[in-house]
């Protein structure tokens, strides 16, 4: 894999894998007797990969997959997440979804142009380590609760 960087993610039912950060991974699958690249391909940004450098896999191997109908914001560095500039009315609104009844928080266009909507991610002393701006369209999937998340996903409509 060139130019791979990733962060380490389980999901909730303990399933362990990597999620891809860079957006100019690509990936080679090499013969291991003659050293001839059989396939390559880009990794996109977003993928989740199921193999590391160096790993040896068999026909069939599910090697990663992606969702090209969401874009994602990933966090590189663990910490608090805290908005700045998500208000009601003016950069974001409540949708709901009729047959579910969940309600999603949904970035709009702002008229205040100084109202830029970001996630911050801040160490427990309170200092910024990281900062994310948030594209119109995009369902906030992680609230402002001072929970540390390993990972901070917004789920943007593709």
């Amino acid at each position: 894999m060139d130019e791979l960087r990733s962060v380490d993610y389980t999901t909730e039912e303990g399933k362990n894998y990597d999620i891809v950060l860079g957006r100019s991974a690509e990936m080679r699958i090499i013969d291991q007797n003659t050293g001839i690249i059989l396939a390559s391909g880009h990794i996109p940004y977003g993928a989740n990969l199921y193999f590391r450098t160096g790993d040896t896999l068999k026909k069939g191997d599910l090697i990663t997959d992606w969702d090209p109908y969401n874009a994602v914001i990933l966090s590189e560095v663990t910490g608090k997440v805290v908005y700045e500039n998500i208000i009601e009315g003016v950069t974001f609104k409540v949708e709901a979804d009729e047959q579910t009844g969940y309600q999603d928080k949904v970035i709009i266009e702002s008229r205040v142009k100084t109202k830029n909507p970001v996630i911050k991610i801040v160490s427990k002393d309170g200092e910024e380590k990281r900062n994310y701006d948030i594209p119109v369209g995009s369902h906030l999937q992680i609230e402002d609760d001072g929970n540390p998340p390993a990972i901070s996903l917004v789920v943007c409509q593709g």
